[in-house]
């Protein structure tokens, strides 16, 4: 009976060994999942226009949860396969000293264009445009917004921004 008693206390160790290994493991997926960001411009001023079709660089992170973003590169890597999120804003505002704007930025995944946002100053000198897209996404896959060759759009007080999120993995 002792020897069965051991091996039950045995047998028992090993399970509750085994639950906290499979909790551990379910804690570090769901924290590894955890993907959000939201960024703005800081720069002042006019952002461009450039001699080629360029990222946009936002700089100012808000929020980097699982640093998929990329600040420096303008570009959004992701980590874990799924479903994802993107929203953003194009703010323009010139004086009517400037000429026209037709501001062009679109949401890229990898190289393909995904969806894109215009803006034509002609009735007056201060607009802002918005898109969002829900992208199913494989690991490795880039997301930027980019900005048109000859276009340019202006930024104060951060109105242009990106944000991103994992909505589920796959």
């Amino acid at each position: 009976l002792k020897n069965m008693c051991d091996q039950f206390n045995v047998y028992n160790e090993r399970y509750r060994l085994s639950q906290c290994c499979v909790l551990s493991y379910l804690l570090h997926i769901k924290k590894s999942r955890q993907i959000a960001f939201s960024a703005s411009l800081t720069q002042t001023g006019f952002y461009g226009p450039f001699s080629a079709d360029l990222p946009v660089k936002y700089d100012n992170i808000i929020l980097n949860k699982g640093n998929c973003y990329n600040p420096s590169m303008g570009m959004f890597t992701v980590s874990v396969k799924g479903i994802y999120a993107f929203m953003y804003t194009v703010y323009t505002n010139q004086p009517s000293s400037r000429p026209r704007v037709y501001h062009s930025v679109t949401l890229m995944k990898n190289l393909q264009a995904i969806v894109s946002v215009w803006e034509d100053s002609r009735q007056d000198y201060e607009d802002s445009a918005t898109n969002a897209v829900i992208l199913q996404l494989e690991k490795g896959d880039q997301v930027y917004i980019q900005l048109q060759a000859g276009r340019y759009f202006s930024n104060y007080h951060k109105q242009n921004t990106l944000s991103g999120l994992l909505l589920f993995s796959l």
